[in-house]
């Protein structure tokens, strides 16, 4: 079955979890994770998606895409964790998605707490009770390392019924063609709940001073951002090529 049929044959349900994740710091998540944002944003879709940030160490999404001039924030924060006093602060992300589509930008170094919670709660029975998607984009910086983190997630027994996106990040690593040679990895990508999509190149230029001046896209792409014309068009350029990756999936609201 190619990707496009495995696309055509899914069945979208009422709402949808997603699940943002890397596992390893510097693989491009946050990135990754501003970048749906701003597609949610930009495809009129706001106010079907609520986000949750888990990365409480670092929140530099929820800083930069729901925190106002006066620092008061406008997300909502929960912890995936296995200490028993703080075990229930992720139950709010399904709490959400019974009202609407939830994005949630993870931490790294997290898999065990997040499988743990799907575990305990039994997410999976209840997911399809509820009829909520929940899909784990997950963004891979090419390492075999960050790889056999993306194998390991979608074999595990506790989440392997959920939807897996395999982000290839070609901002950090842009020669997969050693990788696809890869037989497991094949093997897992052509199974019908797995996807994959490429995060394409973005100009050094451009990704750091959005990143220093804790810009979102629309705000370095507005009059008087300090942006030149073409500075602007390769910040389009890169948000155009995600967006035709995105909308060829249809997996968000």
């Amino acid at each position: 079955m190619t990707q496009q049929q495995q696309t055509d044959s899914y069945v979208q349900a009422t709402n949808s979890i997603h699940l943002v994740d890397g596992e390893k710091g510097g693989v491009g998540k946050s990135l990754f994770c501003r970048v749906l944002l701003e597609y949610c944003i930009t495809k009129g879709l706001s106010d079907c998606i609520e986000f949750v940030e888990s990365d409480l160490s670092n929140p530099d999404v929820g800083k930069i895409y729901f925190t106002d001039e006066e620092g008061v924030k406008h997300y909502i924060e929960a912890e995936f964790t296995n200490e028993d006093k703080k075990r229930s602060s992720a139950d709010i992300v399904f709490e959400l998605a019974a009202k609407k589509s939830v994005i949630v930008n993870l931490p790294s170094n997290i898999y065990s707490s997040v499988t743990a919670w799907f575990d305990r709660n039994k997410i999976l029975t209840l997911a399809k009770e509820k009829n909520v998607q929940i899909c784990k984009w997950f963004v891979c910086n090419g390492g075999n390392s960050s790889i056999e983190k993306f194998k390991e997630s979608v074999n595990d027994e506790k989440i392997k019924d959920i939807t897996h996106i395999f982000v290839r990040n070609q901002v950090i690593f842009d020669d997969w063609t050693i990788i696809e040679k890869d037989k497991d990895l094949a093997e897992i990508l052509a199974r019908e709940n797995v996807f994959q999509m490429d995060f394409p190149q973005f100009s050094f230029e451009e990704r750091n001073r959005v990143d220093a001046g804790q810009l979102t896209f629309s705000k370095a792409l507005a009059e008087g951002s300090g942006f030149g014309i073409l500075s602007k068009q390769r910040i389009k350029n890169f948000l155009n090529a995600t967006y035709a990756g995105l909308d060829k999936l249809n997996l968000l609201p």
